[in-house]
């Protein structure tokens, strides 16, 4: 396993993860893959690094992050994801997806308003292909992302997460759940959480 700097060519492979982990195709079949990517696409162009773990020249999975105080719903980039969200917009599903990802955005203010957390740190994206899960693949990302948050010298982490994703692993990192909500999306009720890290600089 090798894990890089996450490349755009990497991103049809982490749509895919996406697309099979969180059932995109509930919003219809013709705007489950280019949604998918749209998703990753947003992360990638928007924060502050992105890694990937590649394994026999396949990207199996991601954590994408952000360095930087309370940055949360601040998204960045936009113009460039200008032509895949008009490419899109015309798809059966569309309201559906924009909608579902500002319920979700508005889960995440939310929580943060509701734990009065602040941060200096943000893991946005992290996924791994349910294939590869018990390698060690997500131990690793996670691992090389905490370095990069410590180069910086981040101190509070904040992650959200959810009950469509393996979020006991947070709990086994030693993270603290510090916030969740309920919240009606198009198709589901998902219930969103807020996992805090505190770094230490012990023996590092």
């Amino acid at each position: 396993m090798e894990i890089r700097n996450m490349l755009e060519s990497d991103v049809p492979d982490i749509a895919d993860i996406v697309l099979t982990t969180w059932e995109m195709e509930t919003y219809g079949r013709e705007i489950a893959r280019p949604s998918s990517e749209v998703y990753v696409l947003e992360h990638l162009y928007s924060r502050s690094f992105a890694k990937v773990a590649i394994v026999d020249g396949k990207a199996v999975g991601c954590i994408i992050g952000d360095v930087g105080t309370n940055r949360t719903g601040k998204i960045r980039g936009r113009e460039r994801l200008s032509p895949r969200m008009e490419a899109i917009s015309g798809m059966d599903g569309y309201k559906e997806y924009v909608s579902d990802m500002d319920i979700m955005h508005r889960g995440q203010e939310t929580m943060l308003h509701d734990s009065g957390l602040s941060y200096d740190g943000e893991i946005s994206l992290f996924i791994v292909s349910e294939t590869m899960r018990g390698r060690g693949i997500g131990k690793a990302l996670y691992m090389e992302a905490l370095e990069i948050f410590r180069d910086n010298g981040c101190e509070s982490i904040v992650i959200f997460t959810d009950n469509d994703c393996g979020y006991s692993f947070y709990d086994n990192m030693g993270c603290s759940r510090v916030a969740d909500t309920k919240v009606e999306l198009d198709k589901e009720l998902l219930h969103m959480m807020t996992y805090n890290l505190r770094l230490s600089y012990d023996n590092v």
